[in-house]
């Protein structure tokens, strides 16, 4: 698996576990890779929709950011060339940080109000 690839199944698996925990719950299933890519345009909509209310906290939005710069940064804390499996992982979990401390700095109504119009279907 690519360094990419492992990035983006790790942050699938975790935006669909934070976001829809309640629906696998009513469900009793499992998240699948699948399921997480067909609800992947959805969560990156919350995402940006999140980035752009005056509502959530500017500190989060700001960690977040810098979360995405320290992944396409070339340079990491852990080089991939030394330590391909773990210097890929250092990327990831910088990154699922940030966004957790992004998704806990946001209003819980703020949250649910967003989640409640990409139901919807409206902008």
């Amino acid at each position: 698996m690519t360094k990419a690839g492992a990035r983006a199944e790790i942050i699938f698996l975790y935006l669909e576990i934070r976001v829809h925990s309640s629906y696998y719950m009513e469900m009793n299933s499992k998240p699948s890779f699948w399921r997480m890519l067909r609800h992947l345009p959805k969560l990156v909509r919350l995402i940006f929709r999140l980035l752009g209310d005056p509502r959530v906290p500017l500190l989060g939005k700001i960690v977040f950011f810098l979360g995405i710069a320290y992944t396409l940064w070339p340079m990491d804390l852990i080089p991939d060339l030394l330590m391909p499996v773990i210097g890929s992982f250092d990327d990831v979990a910088v990154l699922l940080l940030c966004l957790r401390y992004f998704l806990h700095r946001t209003p819980p109504a703020v949250l649910q109000e967003h989640l409640a119009a990409l139901q919807d279907g409206t902008r």
